[in-house]
């Protein structure tokens, strides 16, 4: 067994209560700074340094709200979109009115080969942006995947979204901020029925 000192000073383990531990020092070093010495002029310095600090991470707190809503957004958005343009694509390709060059000019030159799903060997890599958890998939021939999760191992995976592209952020903010908790996750990958190849 290997023995750990571990110091409790005023760099606290959490958010919280570093805050709390500003917040005391602001409060105590109007009282005991005179007595150690210091100037009106050295606590005031020391009281602008700490609000300043104090400002910064709520504006940080701020964009961290803004971020997870805009990044949850555009998840919601992009797989909506997909979704939609599948549907316009076949609707453009039965106008008598398009061509083939009108086809490939808006970007529908799909083609199809026949694969047999037992190849597919996805590969999945997780890491974190911006406190967020992000999955990453490569489609190989599929639509995409579907995006189960839990939290902390308990209770049933629940469909968290369908990932159109290679990346699925999971923008869904923690139970306890000042806790830790871990995700699991499990993908089904998803194969459109099987269509003919374009003569």
């Amino acid at each position: 067994m290997v023995l750990i000192k571990k110091r409790y000073d005023f760099i606290k383990g959490n958010v919280k209560e570093f805050r709390q531990a500003c917040l005391n020092y602001i409060a105590k070093i109007q009282i005991h700074g005179p007595i150690l010495g210091m100037t009106e002029e050295e606590i005031a310095a020391e009281i602008a340094r700490i609000n300043k600090l104090l400002a910064l991470m709520d504006a940080r707190d701020q964009l961290e709200v803004q971020l997870k809503a805009a990044v949850k957004e555009v998840n919601v958005e992009k797989d909506d979109f997909v979704k939609y343009i599948r549907t316009r694509r076949d609707k453009v390709r039965e106008n008598p009115a398009c061509t083939e060059a009108m086809w490939i000019d808006l970007g529908f030159n799909t083609t199809y080969a026949n694969e047999d799903s037992s190849n597919l060997v996805p590969e999945l890599k997780a890491s974190v942006e911006a406190e967020y958890p992000v999955l990453k998939c490569q489609k190989q021939s599929t639509d995409g995947w579907k995006v189960y999760s839990r939290i902390n191992g308990s209770g049933q995976f629940q469909l968290l979204g369908v990932s159109t592209t290679g990346k699925y952020i999971d923008a869904r903010p923690k139970a306890d901020p000042e806790k830790s908790e871990s995700r699991e996750y499990y993908l089904f990958v998803s194969l459109s029925p099987q269509t003919p190849a374009q003569e």
